[in-house]
C-alpha cells in the first residue's frame, strides 16, 4: 500500500490515464481489506493527497469521470471509519466538502451527490465535523437535497439534517421554516 500511496502521490491529474490505474488499485485494496483501508488512511499523506485530487478533479471531471467516480467511492469508505475522522479533519476536506456544499448551484457532478451525501452523512456523527459544517451554512443546501427527487441523496442529506439538527437549534428551526417537521424528516430519511 505505500507503494500505491508514492505512486498517487507522483501522478498529476494531467496524467488521468496512469492515475486512473493507480486509483483503481487503492480502491481495489481498501474495499477488500480493512487493513489495507486503515493503512491508506494513516499513511503519510494519503488523506490529504486523496483531498488534493478531489479538489482538483471537481472542476475537470467530466474529462474522466471513471477517476472521479472512484474517488468518491473511496471517500464513502474512508468517511465511514471511526479512527479517520481527526485525520479528515486536519488533511481540510471537512472544511473543502461544506465549502461545496454551501455554494449555489452546488459543483459537485450529479453523478457523484449520492457519494458525497454519504461521505457528509458520515462526518455528521462526530461533533467537532458538525461545528466545521454548520459554520459554513450547508444547511439551505442538505434541505434542498433532502426535498430533491433522488431518492438515496434525500435520504442521506435527510439523514445529516437529522444529526445537525440534534445539537443545533438553529439548524433545527430552519428545517421547520421549510415546512420540515421531525416525523417528515425521519421519514425521509429512513429512520424508525
Amino acid at each position: 500500500m505505500s507503494n500505491l500511496v508514492s505512486a498517487f502521490k507522483k501522478f498529476s491529474s494531467k496524467n488521468k490515464t496512469a492515475l486512473e490505474h493507480v486509483l483503481s488499485s487503492v480502491v481495489s485494496l481498501c474495499y477488500a481489506s480493512p487493513e489495507m483501508c486503515l493503512e491508506f488512511s494513516q499513511s503519510k499523506g494519503g488523506l490529504i493527497i486523496l483531498t488534493n485530487f478531489l479538489r482538483d478533479e471537481i472542476s475537470i471531471a467530466s474529462q474522466k469521470p471513471s477517476c472521479f467516480n472512484m474517488a468518491t467511492s473511496l471517500l464513502v469508505k474512508l468517511t465511514n471509519m471511526r479512527e479517520n475522522i481527526e485525520a479528515f479533519r486536519e488533511s481540510g476536506f471537512v472544511k473543502l466538502i461544506a465549502e461545496w456544499f454551501s455554494k449555489s448551484p452546488c459543483p459537485i457532478p450529479q453523478p457523484n451527490l449520492e457519494s458525497y451525501n454519504a461521505a457528509l452523512f458520515n462526518m455528521t456523527k462526530n461533533a467537532e465535523n458538525q461545528k466545521i459544517l454548520l459554520s459554513h451554512a450547508i444547511v439551505p443546501q442538505l434541505i434542498r437535497f433532502a426535498n430533491g427527487k433522488d431518492k438515496q441523496v434525500s435520504s442521506f442529506a435527510a439523514k445529516s439534517l437529522w444529526n445537525l439538527s440534534a445539537t443545533d437549534m438553529k439548524c433545527r428551526e430552519d428545517i421547520r421554516k421549510e415546512g420540515i417537521n421531525d416525523a417528515t424528516l425521519k421519514q425521509l430519511a429512513g429512520i424508525q
